[in-house]
């Protein structure tokens, strides 16, 4: 990965410094929104991508001679997704790459503001307009990676400089949390055209859809939660030229309430083979049936040929190569409907579990619902700061383990990040639906006396359990803040 190594830390190092996390196993069914983060201006913008640099040169084979890399950064609601396109000793980027893709759970932390920029090695002056600039920091938690070097389950935590001055488009530049240090290396952007890269910056995949209209598909779509006793949430995503399918299975859960059991993720290099038409429908038992409401016997789809480059199912080895179609709904203007195939060589599509990115909720209104509050900081010496919050289950289902974030931070700069000593996180074996625990965390770090702090709290950092408003979205009620002075 090229990202600036200064922006990507280990956990270990991150507990020193700043936090921030993403969803493996909570599906809610919703549109996708992207990831919305703080721009250069002080505006907003949603990230969606994919976000590519200019085709570089590196020895990535460490043999000697330049490789041509292209590198590319998605996001999909809380999902990120990272491709490495690697043309062995090729510069321009011409030739078939050697891919390598990381797939993570996303969640936003915070803002910070710019102190200085580099080109990779040297101090060098900003970039026009981004001198001082805003931007927001994440954290990460790999789900499945094809990279020897990160497994899942890694974590890290980073920053985007997103600058929004074109009109064209974003570009987005990395930036090291350790001292807020922004760099012009390898930055991504959607402006770029390909170059050798059949997926192109800002590229998105196309089809035919059942209307015979050109769609762009993007994602996640899903399906509600299905399945008896085990309940069933599927996901589907499309970057470029990349598919990402997880299923999430719910264990003696049938409403799909609580946290996934769960998880699988297959990742697949994905290309357009052909236009067809329909032969019919069935339902999940293989009996013939009728088509949905505004879609035909004889509808038109694309199929697709799917390499798959990395997998955790058992059955689905790296390498394994299929072709498979969607029948695409693109009826309604709220969002599109993916049908699937039991078998795309029959042209037999199935009305069973639909994946769609129309909002729908999966999580029932009785389901967990954490809200977390800060109710005072308190130093007793310029070293520790006592965190005292309470979380509150509000929803009508009892809440399985999750845990709670905790760290301070200088209200102004030079920032300065801490979080608790007890490793970063409090962590608590369920609450009752209606119940509440208050508890007190030592974040450590040098409190200067008369200084202005922020104190945060972000409860069920990991989306461990399934709440009625889930993570940071809807009212924001999974985090908190408080503002103190040191004494």
């Amino acid at each position: 990965m090229k990202i600036n190594t200064g922006a990507m830390f280990t956990v270990s190092a991150l507990m020193l410094a700043l936090t921030g996390c993403f969803d493996s196993g909570s599906d809610s069914s919703t549109a996708a929104s992207g990831l919305s983060v703080k721009t250069a201006s002080g505006g907003t913008a949603t990230l969606t991508g994919p976000y590519k640099t200019a085709c570089f040169a590196e020895d990535r084979a460490s043999d000697g001679t330049d490789d041509g890399v292209i590198e590319s950064i998605a996001f999909t609601d809380s999902t990120w997704t990272y491709t490495s396109s690697v043309y062995a000793d090729d510069t321009s980027c011409a030739n078939t790459p050697d891919v390598t893709t990381i797939v993570a759970n996303v969640t936003p932390v915070g803002e910070q503001t710019v102190v200085s920029w580099e080109d990779g090695f040297s101090p060098i002056t900003a970039p026009t307009g981004l001198d001082s600039a805003t931007y927001s920091t994440f954290m990460l938690e790999v789900t499945s990676s094809n990279d020897v070097d990160v497994s899942a389950g890694f974590q890290i935590g980073f920053g985007y400089v997103v600058d929004d001055s074109s009109s064209s488009g974003l570009t987005v530049y990395s930036v090291s949390l350790t001292d807020n240090i922004a760099s012009t290396d390898g930055s991504y952007s959607n402006t770029i055209p390909s170059t050798g890269d059949t997926t192109g910056a800002g590229a998105t995949f196309t089809a035919t859809a059942a209307s015979g209209n050109t769609v762009e598909l993007a994602g996640p779509y899903k399906t509600v939660c299905y399945g008896n006793p085990d309940g069933q949430i599927d996901s589907v995503t499309l970057t470029g030229s990349t598919w990402t399918n997880i299923a999430s299975t719910y264990a003696g859960d049938a409403n799909c309430a609580n946290a996934a059991t769960t998880t699988v993720t297959i990742v697949a290099d994905i290309s357009a083979s052909a236009e067809q038409t329909l032969n019919g429908w069935a339902n999940g038992n293989n009996e013939t049936v009728t088509a949905p409401t505004g879609l035909t016997d004889t509808a038109s789809y694309t199929s697709f040929t799917i390499d798959v480059t990395s997998s955790d199912h058992p059955n689905v080895a790296v390498g394994y190569q299929t072709t498979m179609a969607y029948v695409i709904d693109d009826s309604s203007t709220a969002g599109l409907t993916l049908y699937r195939f039991g078998d795309a060589s029959t042209g037999i599509a199935s009305t069973a579990d639909p994946q769609s990115d129309i909002p729908a909720s999966a999580t029932p209104a009785t389901a967990a619902d954490l809200q977390i509050s800060i109710d005072s900081v308190a130093n007793s010496s310029g070293f520790n700061a006592d965190v005292t919050y309470t979380v509150t289950n509000v929803g009508g289902t009892d809440a399985g383990s999750f845990n709670v974030m905790v760290w301070g931070q200088r209200a102004v700069a030079p920032d300065s990040y801490t979080v608790a000593q007890s490793g970063a996180f409090d962590s608590h074996t369920g609450l009752a639906a209606g119940a509440s625990v208050t508890m007190t965390a030592t974040a450590s770090g040098t409190w200067f006396a008369g200084d202005a702090f922020d104190a945060y709290v972000i409860v069920d950092f990991f989306e461990s359990v399934t709440e009625q408003d889930e993570g940071l979205t809807g009212t924001n009620d999974n985090l908190s803040h408080l503002s103190w002075t040191a004494q």
